[in-house]
């Protein structure tokens, strides 16, 4: 195989790479969303994990994941174009669509929203949410 093209497919190893590559749209937002909250991507990443231990069947799993992140970044697209939303209103826009549609769409005994988001989301992401009325000036993280 020619080097140049080893370049562009995607390693199978990295389910959000191989997801990214098939949803150009999702792609670019996903983008914005990580240079705006870097470690977004591990959320994702991370999304993902959950739904493939949580979820048996491969067709059913990659629908799960599809509507998932999908719903999660189109609420950041709208909360982006909105100028009333803050930046941690953008991110809690994302993660909160993204914890409720994984706890809608698991077919398993859900985990308490604490719990998931404890599992999921990076500290760092947790902290700037929790701070949320303590600097309101602060921008992303």
């Amino acid at each position: 195989m020619n080097p140049d093209t080893k370049k562009n497919v995607a390693s199978p190893s990295d389910p959000l790479q191989c997801w990214r590559s098939r949803h150009a749209r999702e792609r670019k937002i996903m983008a914005v969303l990580e240079i705006d909250w870097p470690g977004t991507q591990d959320v994702c990443r991370n999304a993902i994990d959950y739904v493939m231990q949580q979820v048996p069947e491969t067709e059913n799993r990659d629908r799960v994941v599809e509507c998932c992140l999908s719903a999660a970044l189109n609420a950041y697209r709208v909360a982006l174009h909105d100028r009333t939303v803050s930046d941690r209103g953008r991110l809690g826009s994302f993660l909160n669509t993204l914890m409720f549609e994984l706890r809608t769409r698991v077919p398993a005994d859900p985990p308490r929203e604490p719990e998931l988001t404890r599992r999921l989301v990076p500290s760092h992401l947790q902290r700037a949410l929790g701070d949320e009325g303590t600097n309101e000036n602060r921008d992303a993280a």
